[in-house]
């Protein structure tokens, strides 16, 4: 009997990715040895590597300019390695966020070691149970990006469409929604997710982020964590999660034989 898990942390993985899992688990693509054992330089794991990325950027159709990461740790760390990575864009280091919960309240406070964090709109006075609006035109020139959560799972609550920027980066937390309905990425500068909702296992997260915004981590950024670093050594400057990686590999073939992000939303 299987049990369909709608709580919080890992979802469901679909039964037919399970089953590859479980027959390919001691002997990865018949080379004598399961993923958790061969180095992540072997060619049969670069190659899946670089299948993942493709079939993210077809998924996600994104445009040519934007690069896929894989990076440590799941969504709360990459509320810390979005600030990192992107407040220092403008000199007054500074992070916007339209606060809809527990996931922004937290990143809020990640921002705030590398910067300023400013709320420029709440749905605290409704419980969180609205996204609030956002005056656009108001917004602060010096600040370095505008971060929200495109999905808040604890609050019952979506963005149906997403803020409107002149040239202001965004910032998406798309954890909980990641390849689950087609949205337009250009207004992005960032979107991140980590892997247990959408893309398989925990371990690991998806980073997707424009190339102009690389190169620009505080120098207090580790290394794992510099998104160019990340990008220069294709996702690995060090060993890294190669389960995490082929239950994701296993996951995008199922996503895109069932007719990709449109059929699923």
């Amino acid at each position: 009997k299987r049990v369909i898990n709608f709580t919080a942390g890992p979802s469901t993985i679909p039964m037919p990715v399970l089953q590859r899992i479980q027959e390919e688990f001691l002997d990865f693509q018949g080379i004598g040895a399961s993923i958790i054992e061969i180095s992540h330089r072997t060619p049969q794991f670069e190659a899946l590597l670089a299948e993942n990325v493709a079939l993210i950027t077809e998924l996600l159709e994104l445009p040519p300019n934007y690069k896929v990461l894989f990076a440590a740790g799941g969504g709360v760390l990459q509320m810390a390695m979005a600030p990192m990575n992107l407040i220092a864009l403008k000199p007054a280091r500074k992070a916007l966020f339209v606060d809809t919960g527990i996931f922004t309240g937290r990143a809020i406070q990640e921002a705030a070691k590398y910067g300023t964090s400013v709320v420029v709109a709440s749905g605290k006075e409704s419980g969180f149970t609205r996204i609030p609006e956002v005056d656009t035109d108001s917004l602060d020139e010096d600040a370095s990006y505008l971060h929200i959560a495109t999905n808040n799972t604890v609050h019952a609550t979506m963005w149906k469409e997403f803020p409107k920027l002149n040239g202001l980066p965004l910032v998406g937390d798309s954890t909980s929604e990641i390849l689950s309905r087609k949205i337009d990425v250009a207004p992005f500068g960032m979107i991140f997710a980590g892997f247990q909702k959408n893309l398989g296992t925990v371990g690991l997260s998806l980073v997707v982020v424009r190339e102009e915004l690389l190169g620009h981590a505080v120098k207090e950024t580790p290394r794992w964590m510099d998104c160019q670093v990340v990008a220069e050594t294709d996702s690995m400057p060090s060993a890294t999660n190669a389960f995490a990686l082929c239950v994701c590999n296993l996951v995008l073939k199922w996503l895109k034989e069932q007719g990709g992000v449109a059929a699923l939303e």
